[in-house]
């Protein structure tokens, strides 16, 4: 049998949460105010599927290029070398 092609496909470790990093998300996580022109890391939590992107987009850096109330929207910089 062929493997699926599926949305969630092959993440097994790619959204899973790291050792005694488990459980609800903290509040400042979605507090957090980010500006035009900063840099960020695109990062998945497993355990959310609202807004969850593709897992091409996973480890990937951006920049801030427009940020209305509920939403970031990024332009792709480059690759992580590492990914965690």
């Amino acid at each position: 049998m062929l493997a699926g092609h599926e949305l969630r496909s092959r993440t097994r470790d790619l959204f899973a949460r790291p050792f005694r990093k488990k459980g609800p998300t903290h509040l400042t996580t979605y507090l957090h105010i980010f500006k035009i022109g900063d840099y960020v890391d695109v990062k998945v939590k497993g355990s959310i599927y609202k807004g969850m992107h593709h897992k091409f987009y996973h480890g990937r850096t951006g920049r801030v290029w427009n940020a209305p109330s509920a939403l970031l929207v990024l332009r792709s910089i480059s690759r992580l070398v590492t990914e965690s």
